[in-house]
């Protein structure tokens, strides 16, 4: 099992002899660090891309030019592949046309020259690792993140739809309050401060509307 200090590198190079260097230099300075690399090396880019649907890398390092597909078009292929794996490109040639290609194309992290000074490889690959670890970080928060806000929305949808139903019956039951209490005419709210309605006036007659005269004549029997 794999500790968090270790790592696994994949290296192409079509000169085996590169090869051996690279591998044996990337070792003993991971070891140097406490940690344990796992060198896989390839001569061509068909049979690293091969190995890499076996099993993913954490970063791949790749010469430029080599016969039949190069570094960039390798870095390229990888990418689309597999996105979280670090790139790194090396190239002994003076002419760095390719460099442009390598970064917006293959979206390489480090392009190295050959030939290397010690440690260089090394602290490109740990710069990569560092790179892609928080890149993974990243993901995971933003899934999660996603996660949680997708549930956030669940639960406010299921507010919503219970605050609806609830409005729904206090509707209903407002409708037959007004219902009930509307038989006389009258305003809901009036009906409400006063349970108890007086009887409605009538018209009353004339000698009722006039009023008592002490001093008027009492008639003749």
């Amino acid at each position: 099992m794999m500790k968090p200090s270790d790592i696994d590198v994949l290296i192409v190079d079509d000169d085996a002899h590169v090869l051996a260097a690279l591998r044996r230099e990337l070792m003993r300075g991971w070891a140097a660090s406490g940690g344990q690399a796992r060198v896989r090396t390839f001569t061509s880019g068909a049979c690293a891309l091969d190995a890499l649907r076996g099993e993913p890398a954490d970063v791949v390092v790749s010469d430029y030019r080599m016969p039949g597909m190069d570094g960039v078009e390798l870095l390229c292929l990888i990418r689309d592949l597999q996105p979280a794996t670090g790139r790194i490109l090396m190239s002994g040639s003076t002419d760095f046309s390719f460099l442009l290609k390598a970064v917006n194309q293959a979206a390489v992290e480090r392009v190295l020259l050959k030939p290397w000074f010690d440690g260089e490889l090394v602290d490109a690959v740990r710069q990569s690792i560092r790179c892609r670890r928080l890149l993974l970080e990243n993901t995971k928060l933003t899934e999660q993140l996603a996660a949680r806000w997708r549930g956030l929305l669940l639960e406010n949808v299921e507010l919503e739809d219970q605050l609806r139903e609830h409005k729904g019956l206090l509707s209903e039951r407002e409708a037959a309050l007004r219902r009930f209490n509307g038989l006389d005419g009258r305003s809901p709210e009036v009906n409400a401060l006063d349970p108890c309605p007086e009887a409605p006036l009538t018209h009353a007659s004339s000698a009722d509307q006039s009023p008592a005269n002490p001093l008027a004549k009492a008639p003749h029997a």
